[in-house]
């Protein structure tokens, strides 16, 4: 963790313990990508490095965050919802579940029917990821669907076993419910990630610092557009390259970075 990203955790954890308005800590994890939960990540990792914000699927359906991950047989798709850290699991003084904690949890179930709906997953991939949803030959393989709800703090139920277990009662396979506190324990190990939004016709990469090679030496470079900021830390980081074009003495961002959109 880098002295700027330290500072930046830390000032996340102070304000955990204030009731600031959930952008706040959206935009916290933004600028800060290994605070972004990375539950449901397959062997390969989270998907080109990237993650989607404020990904809008159709109307009033808006993700905080999604990613994709893929193993050599299947893709995971997952969709993290968050709500506020000061966000009650409980009713006040008593084991009942709290309205509003019920309320994160309806919301997972609105993404879940949304999904189940015959043609609305297939569109999802075949229009809104389709830019990353590479490399084509793995377009066949399954896509498994999973949900992530950050939430609350631990301090709710630490210690208290009983408490905890009618939390995880909520969980399921593909589903689960992260305290903000867990967030600081994956800090610790995550990647960095390229934090984007999809656009009309193409992805915006917000991030100005170069994290990897994947995403665009696979990518279409006329379906992305990125920071001046971005771009040249791309090429200072040419060492670090490996991808060639099929002549084999061409790196592959050398082709396709000067393609690439740069924002104004």
């Amino acid at each position: 963790m880098t002295q700027s990203e330290q500072t930046r955790v830390e000032k996340f954890i102070e304000d955990l313990d204030k009731t600031e308005r959930e952008e706040v800590y959206q935009k916290a994890l933004e600028k800060t990508s290994i605070l972004i939960p990375r539950e449901f990540v397959q062997n390969h990792g989270v998907h080109f490095d990237l993650v989607f914000r404020k990904l809008r699927l159709a109307e009033n359906y808006v993700t905080d965050f999604l990613y994709l991950s893929k193993s050599s047989t299947d893709w995971n798709v997952v969709f993290i919802e968050l709500e506020k850290p000061w966000t009650p699991f409980f009713k006040e003084g008593t084991d009942d579940l709290s309205p509003e904690f019920h309320e994160g949890l309806n919301q997972i179930d609105r993404w879940r029917a949304w999904v189940s709906v015959n043609g609305n997953l297939d569109h999802m991939f075949a229009e809104t990821l389709e830019p990353i949803w590479r490399p084509t030959a793995m377009r066949s393989n399954p896509q498994r669907v999973k949900f992530v709800l950050v939430t609350g703090r631990r301090a709710e139920f630490a210690g208290d076993a009983r408490r905890r277990n009618l939390i995880t009662a909520k969980e399921r396979d593909d589903f689960k419910i992260l305290s903000y506190d867990s967030l600081l324990n994956g800090a610790r190990h995550n990647r960095k990630l390229y934090v984007a939004k999809r656009l009309n016709s193409h992805i915006q990469i917000l991030s100005d610092e170069f994290i990897s090679e994947n995403l665009f030496a696979w990518v279409d470079p006329t379906r992305l557009e990125i920071s001046q900021a971005l771009h040249d830390d791309a090429f200072a980081s040419k060492s670090k390259w490996v991808h060639v074009e099929s002549d084999m003495k061409t790196k592959s961002l050398d082709a396709k970075l000067p393609k690439i959109k740069i924002s104004s």
